[in-house]
């Protein structure tokens, strides 16, 4: 099997189980009380932009999705956040990386400053080298077609959620490595 074939058949392997690159996926992580926090404030968003765009196409609000109406956030499993967004876990967050480079700088860093594993890895980029104790990652995933949505109202709920100092900090990552 060349390498184009097996490019595709993994291409549909991930495919049918909707994982990136076939499906937009955002992961959030922090301590489960801060992502449950931050769920529930992106899910009023989503829910507010559903009822909006139910009214502006003449439809009822009372049609509108009535995901989480028993709050099953962090629940487990696959929840229905809103009208075409997909709730996945929590599960606990990984370790770091097997990344032989990233893993040998955080190494060397943490020498100098047993701080740094829990701060931004070397170089910048907003990575992490270790997951905290306690963290949780829960996945929300759509289809392509509704991936920018999502980010913009990820983006606007965690402006919300910093702003109004709602809870510890939270990492959110766009199509992770899963």
């Amino acid at each position: 099997m060349g390498q184009p074939e097996f490019a595709g058949g993994l291409y549909m392997q991930r495919r049918e189980l909707q994982l990136p690159p076939s499906a937009f996926w955002l992961a959030v992580t922090g301590e489960s009380r801060a992502v449950r926090t931050y769920l529930g404030v992106l899910h009023s968003l989503l829910i507010a932009a559903e009822v909006q765009a139910a009214e502006a196409s003449g439809g009822h609000a009372n049609t509108v999705s009535d995901a989480l109406s028993s709050d099953p956030l962090l629940a487990g499993g696959i929840v229905r956040l809103a009208s075409g967004y997909e709730l996945l876990g929590p599960v606990p967050s990984a370790g770091p990386r097997n990344d032989v480079r990233r893993n040998a700088a955080a190494q060397s860093e943490s020498v100098l400053n047993p701080a740094a594993l829990n701060e931004t890895g070397p170089g910048g980029a907003g990575r992490r080298t270790a997951a905290r104790t306690g963290e949780v990652t829960v996945y929300v995933r759509c289809a392509h077609a509704l991936g920018r949505s999502l980010a913009a109202h990820a983006r606007a709920a965690h402006r919300e959620y910093t702003a109004k100092q709602l809870g510890l900090s939270l990492r959110l990552e766009v199509d992770p490595d899963v």
